[in-house]
């Protein structure tokens, strides 16, 4: 997950890498980027809540969104993460149904706000943004059913790896090979975010550090040794 553009022409240019505007030309997309309203969360800020009414979409600017789904033993169940470029709350106002999901940001974040009868406008003058909307959502569906498959069978090592590299992507390298997360993590979050105790993840976190593969650098993490953590990610190491 790359960061997002900045300056005069930022949001025409966010609006360009998603899937849903691309194909839209220079004008519409101008007009689609003077509707949007930038609003500021909070890290661990709920921005909806499962089951609430749908009243935007929303596209990130920066920072990062954790989507979860309420069980009904009470667990929550991580579904997907997301990134500066992806938009949320699309398949609920097409659907006109409320969000089937509770949305949070991971990290402080900015959202691009698009209210659902301008976005609704939007797909009915444009008929290509609801075909590659559509896409776009059958594509995250099948990326939402493969993490929690992996969440269901995959090993802690190797489920907290996987999302470790879902965050990392798009982050390009320092010059010694190691990457940077660009969002401060602590263990407990990945502990919610994988399903499993704190304590299992100190402990899995104080092997990889001795290991070299994931180490910290001040309030952030780095993974040392990438094609090591590939490997956990593939399931081939237990805790």
């Amino acid at each position: 997950m790359s960061p997002a553009p900045h300056g005069p022409n930022s949001r025409i240019a966010l609006l360009k890498r998603n899937v849903f505007f691309r194909n839209l030309n220079d004008a519409t997309l101008d007009a689609i980027a003077g509707k949007l309203v930038a609003r500021e969360y909070k890290r661990h800020e709920y921005i909806w809540f499962q089951g609430m009414p749908s009243d935007a979409l929303m596209l990130i600017q920066d920072g990062y969104v954790k989507m979860i789904k309420h069980s009904e033993g009470g667990k929550d169940i991580l579904i997907e993460l997301l990134g500066p470029g992806d938009v949320i709350g699309a398949v609920a106002l097409l659907e006109g149904r409320p969000y089937p999901a509770t949305a949070c940001a991971l990290d402080r974040t900015t959202l691009l706000l698009l209210p659902s009868n301008q976005f609704l406008d939007i797909v009915a003058h444009n008929p290509q943004v609801a075909i590659q909307a559509l896409v776009a959502i059958g594509a995250r569906l099948r990326h939402a059913h493969e993490m929690m498959r992996q969440l269901a069978v995959k090993c802690v090592e190797a489920r907290i790896a996987n999302v470790l590299l879902l965050l990392a992507s798009g982050t390009a390298d320092r010059e010694d090979g190691s990457v940077v997360i660009p969002i401060r993590l602590a263990r407990k979050d990945i502990a919610e975010m994988v399903g499993t105790a704190l304590e299992t993840t100190i402990r899995v976190f104080s092997k990889w550090r001795k290991a070299g593969i994931v180490v910290r650098d001040q309030k952030y993490m780095v993974i040392a040794d990438m094609a090591a953590l590939k490997d956990i990610a593939l399931g081939e190491h237990e805790t």
